[in-house]
């Protein structure tokens, strides 16, 4: 038996939470009613390298009209790394059994001159599909610059196509969208949108302790059950934990008006009460879906682990369904060099439904097993729902390595119905299609 390094599952669900009713979704048009975020590598905006990020602005036209709309740059280091608002100090915790790099400046990329934040291929645009509008091919000439990128956007099935357009201004640029998506509480560990809230426990900084969608209370908090087999030499000792026995820090994150990213750093006490390895693991909160990896890790002394990741429910969540897709069915589904297997939790009741989705990479999947399941609320337990999760457990010839596996909550604000469980997964496996060009000043001939 390989390992699954536990103390990194707590923070590996991922949650896409969407509002909207998707029956209604299908009868808009354009993009308005996409939860999906649009992240362009800088490499794809390799004409505007070196452009001082203050002066850009992304435009998009309504009815011939431009206007301004939400954006970030996240920017990474020469190493990859990302350059946070915010950075823990550089030692928080000892890594006894592995080393954790971390740079001396992590607020400012090595890449930039000093006080400058310059575009570069490691960077990152981000806005939101939904923010989408009109082409218009004379873009420099309407907005007053010759140095504009078009971003196009198309739906993988739907007719649906939308633009955006990057332009960096030599000086005096419009003022920024004024509307913020995200709101980050650094000191509550709370992380909100306009239509989901929800707050990590003060010593745990993965255990959420509540989530609010839509105003309504859907979950209380996650649990965790394990084991952890170690060997060091001739020791081999069992640990039996639960979410009270892990810790961890927030190594820094990024507030962004579309997305926060937040990096931290957990670790279990194994023998001794000394701290296990330290592995980044980063959060994605976005207006309407967030994303953060299940951390699988084969690594001395962890020889094999076993845990169970639930979550309490109110008595409210009165319906459910559990399923398994192997990773043929997965191909069929999502179209050739899909190479994901998946097991899933669907609930809810009549102030909304949950999607809980978790995929394996194909690396890992012949080696890891991972199953839903539900138990009935305790006898006589006043107000108590279902307890829903998953089991994840590794098998012999689990692959030595780090390895993140992709995990979905997806929250609707309408009653539970079958037939959630395919929408979900259309955000994991059909990506939009993005297409970067640059617009001429004058109309061809």
């Amino acid at each position: 038996m390989k390992a699954l390094f536990p103390s990194l599952l707590l923070l590996t669900v991922a949650i896409e939470v969407v509002a909207e009713a998707w029956g209604a979704a299908s009868e808009e048009t354009g993009f308005q009613a996409l939860p999906d975020p649009v992240v362009v590598s800088g490499q794809r905006l390799e004409a505007l390298t070196g452009a001082s990020i203050p002066m850009l602005r992304l435009v998009v036209f309504r009815d011939g009209r431009a206007e301004t709309i939400p954006f970030q740059i996240d920017q990474r280091d020469s190493r990859g790394g990302w350059v946070w608002d915010v950075a823990a100090p550089a030692a928080r915790l000892p890594d006894l059994l592995a080393q954790v790099e971390t740079p001396a400046d992590r607020t400012h990329d090595d890449q930039d001159p000093p006080g400058k934040r310059l575009l570069d291929g490691n960077d990152l645009l981000v806005f939101m599909a939904r923010d989408l509008g009109e082409r218009q091919p004379l873009a420099p000439k309407v907005l007053g610059t010759p140095r504009v990128l078009s971003i196009s956007v198309a739906h993988p099935h739907l007719d649906r196509q939308g633009w955006a357009y990057l332009a960096l201004y030599p000086a005096s640029p419009p003022p920024l969208a004024q509307r913020r998506y995200m709101h980050y509480q650094a000191g509550a560990h709370r992380v909100s949108s306009p239509v989901y809230a929800f707050s990590f426990l003060d010593d745990k900084v993965a255990l959420l302790k509540d989530l609010v969608v839509n105003g309504a209370v859907l979950m209380d908090r996650i649990r965790i059950q394990g084991e952890v087999r170690i060997e060091l030499g001739p020791l081999r000792k069992t640990l039996r934990f639960t979410e009270d026995d892990i810790r961890g820090y927030i190594d820094g994150y990024i507030d962004g008006p579309v997305r926060i990213i937040k990096r931290t750093i957990p670790h279990l006490a194994l023998l001794l009460g000394l701290p296990g390895p330290g592995v980044h693991c980063d959060h994605f909160y976005y207006p309407f879906h967030a994303e953060v990896p299940v951390c699988l890790i084969r690594r001395f002394p962890v020889q094999g682990s076993s845990l169970r990741l639930t979550a309490a429910f109110p008595a409210t969540v009165s319906s459910y369904s559990l399923g398994n897709q192997t990773a043929d069915e997965a191909m069929l589904e999502a179209g050739e060099g899909s190479a994901h297997a998946s097991c899933w939790i669907a609930f809810g009741g009549t102030s909304g439904s949950v999607v809980s989705v978790l995929l394996l990479p194909e690396t890992i999947q012949d080696y890891t097993a991972t199953t839903p399941f539900a138990t009935s609320p305790t006898e006589g337990a006043a107000g108590a729902g279902p307890e829903l999760g998953f089991n994840i457990q590794t098998e012999p010839g689990f692959p030595a390595g780090d390895y993140r596996v992709q995990g979905t909550y997806v929250f609707s604000a309408q009653p539970y119905r079958e037939g959630i469980t395919a929408e979900a997964l259309r955000l994991l496996r059909e990506p939009l299609q993005v297409r970067v060009g640059s617009e001429a000043r004058e109309p061809a001939e």
